[in-house]
């Protein structure tokens, strides 16, 4: 049994914890108790995860200066910006535009810059120690990275072996019971389904451990055999089955504000059932990659730019109807309307009058505002008009490279997750809501994605399928 002693006395060691478990409160309380001079360094994986973690500490009352949270990743881009010679990475990979490539370029620059000692000192006058969340997905390149910094500094990593989902890369995830264990020693375990204790649901919590249990051994779990708050929705391969997973999809929480997750395999599915199921919002992708597109090609002075703006406000809010405005543009144009425009309809004409990046961003604006307009990508919108009006403040500097500024300082920042919220699993490891909806489970491609999306839920659980054996 792994406690709050047992991390702050340990000089470098893991910490196996299944889903649930209590892991993100060990941490939490691991923080607090600490009485150093100096910051503990957290490291995690996902903006979404980093937002949990500073939610956690808020809710505990845990001063910032006590720590400093950031993803692997948004850590390491730091470091590259602080010392591009030093990491000998060429600059165009700190653009991220091709992330099969651009990661592990950004991986490698940072082990340079740990293999030649340029961080010692550093380390050793900012963190009093380590910590990192989610061990189990880091590569192998992240985990030389924490070796490196384990020898700078005291380190525990705490993780889980059946949630490691981002084996998707070239390079895989690390080997726990080799690699991992090898170098991090096990200090402790964790083994009681607090999530489920306190939701008043114990009885879940106990299923989901038989399930981890099952996935081990390589075996199916019968959804039948389950809980009364596991539900089953029975899908049959006909038309009727999207107007099924839209009922799954608004399955209610137990309390006012209890939240719930909707996962779903592919981007544009999520962003499909975030627009079709109403009060949903897509959580994003790290990359931004539609705002990373648009950023990359848009210029206001060119020939339909306002086209384009449209047309993304498309991709983030329902009820832009871009036939019906270029009808009423003209219209209004042409002096023909009976109608007066509406402020959506006049800040189209001043920006075809005298286009700018200013006025592009009043145009999403406006857009977000008509009446019978619902925004479901709530994350892009922002980050859209934001980008848009730091490009007419900046003096003619180019649009993507202020949206890569943004996006950088967003991974050290974390997120928000609302309160029904459509993602990934990848996006949502490590969060929990009182409901979790798995809308397409056949989609997953391993069992320990379908363990991730299954322990998401404190109280209710639902999932859509032809079969109820799963994987």
């Amino acid at each position: 049994m792994a406690d709050v002693a047992t991390i702050l006395s340990a000089t470098r060691g893991s910490i196996t914890a299944p889903a649930g478990c209590g892991k993100t409160h060990l941490l939490v309380e691991t923080v607090a108790a600490y009485d150093g001079l100096l910051p503990v360094l957290i490291l995690t994986h996902t903006n979404a995860g980093v937002a949990a973690l500073r939610n956690r500490f808020a809710k505990l009352g845990v001063a910032p200066s006590k720590f400093r949270l950031s993803t692997l990743d948004g850590w390491g881009l730091r470091m590259l910006h602080a010392f591009p010679m030093r990491s000998g990475i060429d600059s165009r990979h700190l653009l991220l535009k091709s992330p099969k490539y651009d990661y592990p370029a950004m991986r490698e620059g940072v082990l340079n810059i740990l293999r030649g000692q340029h961080l010692n000192d550093l380390l050793n006058s900012n963190y009093s120690m380590l910590i990192v969340d989610e061990y189990q997905d880091c590569s192998p390149a992240q985990h030389e990275t924490v070796v490196l910094l384990a020898e700078q500094l005291k380190t525990v990593v705490l993780g889980d072996p059946l949630q490691a989902i981002f084996d998707f890369t070239p390079e895989g995830v690390v080997d726990w019971e080799h690699d991992v264990s090898e170098a991090f020693p096990e200090i402790g375990t964790l083994d009681r389904p607090w999530r489920w204790v306190l939701a008043g649901n114990e009885e879940l919590g106990a299923w989901l451990l038989e399930v981890r249990r099952e996935l081990l051994k390589g075996n199916k779990i019968d959804l039948r055999n389950s809980p009364d708050c596991v539900e089953w929705v029975q899908l049959c391969g006909d038309s009727e089955d999207r107007e099924r997973r839209l009922r799954a999809a608004n399955t209610r929480p137990q309390t006012k504000g209890g939240g719930s997750l909707i996962m779903a395999k592919w981007p544009q599915d999520q962003s499909r059932f975030a627009r079709e199921i109403p009060g949903a919002t897509k959580v994003e992708n790290t990359d931004l990659s539609d705002l990373a597109n648009f950023a990359e090609s848009f210029n206001p002075a060119a020939k339909g730019a306002a086209g384009s703006l449209l047309e993304l406000a498309t991709t983030m809010m329902t009820g832009v109807d871009r036939s019906a405005l270029a009808a009423r543009i003209k219209s209004i144009s042409d002096k023909t309307n009976r109608n007066p425009p509406s402020d959506l309809e006049l800040a189209i004409i001043d920006f075809l009058k005298s286009p700018s990046y200013g006025k592009g961003a009043g145009i999403l604006s406006e857009c977000s505002r008509q009446g019978g307009t619902r925004v479901f990508r709530q994350e892009m919108l922002r980050a859209a008009i934001e980008v848009l009006n730091r490009a007419e403040m900046s003096g003619g500097k180019a649009l993507n490279e202020l949206f890569v500024e943004l996006r950088d300082k967003a991974r050290i920042r974390g997120r928000a997750i609302p309160t029904k919220a459509v993602g990934s699993t990848l996006l949502f490891k490590g969060l929990e809501a009182e409901v979790s909806i798995i809308l397409e489970p056949e989609a997953m491609e391993h069992e320990r994605d379908l363990y991730v999306a299954l322990t998401r839920g404190s109280k209710k659980l639902v999932v859509c399928s032809k079969t109820p054996l799963l994987p």
